[in-house]
């Protein structure tokens, strides 16, 4: 073979490599979380309602909400759903355990066809999912967790209520900040 032919067939070998190895899949929706899985290995996800938008919300109560609409999906995780973290392919299980986060955004690939669909429910996407559409989940992209994606999920609901998020980096190992803050905190009891 001649030089010419053999870079031919390498140009040719690694594109094809790099079109059938890369994650560059086209997802279906791309939404966030309300929590981990359940024990049937179902994800809801959320992609928008008229309540939080984008964002599920964590200080919404049990009750009947008039006139909420929610463009969410149950998303049923296979035992061969592929999973990406930071941009890496990982296995089920670990894919799995990193779906813990409140209001964490994920990008599914669903098997079959994917329809877009708003559903009225009766109550909020955390505690009423009975209407929403069912998927088999055949990849799934976990985005890191961001500072935003945890202040979103606990602003206040209602006009004249206020959270207090503090942010502490254990890493530091500094515990005398803690402890000053707490002890700042102790005195509006």
């Amino acid at each position: 073979m001649t030089t010419s032919k053999v870079f031919i067939m390498a140009l040719l070998l690694s594109f094809i490599y790099s079109c059938s190895h890369g994650e560059k899949t086209s997802y279906d929706l791309e939404g966030r979380i309300i929590g981990s899985p359940n024990n049937f290995n179902m994800l809801t996800v959320l992609v928008e309602d008229n309540f939080g938008g984008s964002y599920v919300k964590n200080d919404v109560n049990r009750h009947q909400i008039e006139r909420y609409i929610a463009e969410a999906y149950r998303i049923h995780i296979r035992p061969d759903t592929m999973f990406f973290v930071d941009e890496k392919g990982v296995t089920n299980e670990q894919g799995i355990a990193s779906l813990d986060s409140l209001n964490q955004k994920v990008s599914v690939k669903v098997a079959g066809e994917f329809k877009r669909e708003k559903t009225p429910l009766q109550r909020y996407i955390r505690y009423d999912q009975s209407f929403s559409p069912i998927y088999e989940a055949k990849k799934i992209k976990v985005h890191p967790y961001q500072v935003d994606d945890i202040v979103y999920a606990y602003l206040p609901v209602n006009e004249n209520d206020y959270v207090l998020l503090s942010f502490y980096s254990y890493e530091k190992k500094d515990y005398n900040q803690l402890n000053k803050f707490t002890n700042l905190l102790n005195q509006f009891k």
